[in-house]
């Protein structure tokens, strides 16, 4: 993982092809190599960069086969604007916690059609409570 991340910055002349030609993109990930970052940390950090490189990007498959093995990741209190995607239209993904699903269903993905995700622990949302209070 360390060497091919040297492909995906900023400098790097494979960008430019990157960018506007990549559309379906399946990515598998070794969890072993990432024991030392949070979840909040690959979701702020691995999708940001994604939906900043790969800007015609309507595919994204986060999902491994094996379930042991799937990657976690939490956007749960990322800016909008953090993880924004204007033209995904499927994703599949693995998160933390049922508020990571709401962050994913609350417009940041307006052109989202099909969602396959994971959730790890469903338990009483934050972010559902919040909004009955203000209400």
């Amino acid at each position: 993982m360390k060497n091919s991340m040297c492909y995906f910055l900023d400098e790097s002349p494979l960008i430019n092809i990157f960018q506007h030609n990549i559309k379906h993109l399946i990515l598998t990930i070794d969890i072993k190599e990432f024991t030392s970052l949070s979840y909040i940390d690959l979701g702020k950090n691995l999708l940001m960069r994604i939906f900043n490189i790969f800007l015609n990007l309507i595919d994204l498959d986060l999902n491994q086969n094996s379930i042991e093995s799937r990657l976690l990741i939490s956007i749960y209190g990322l800016s909008s604007m953090t993880c924004y995607s204007s033209n995904l239209v499927n994703l599949s993904i693995s998160v933390n916690t049922f508020d990571d699903c709401l962050c994913l269903l609350d417009g940041r993905l307006h052109q989202l059609r099909k969602l396959c995700i994971v959730i790890k622990k469903i338990e009483n949302s934050t972010l559902t409570k919040e909004s009955l209070v203000k209400q």
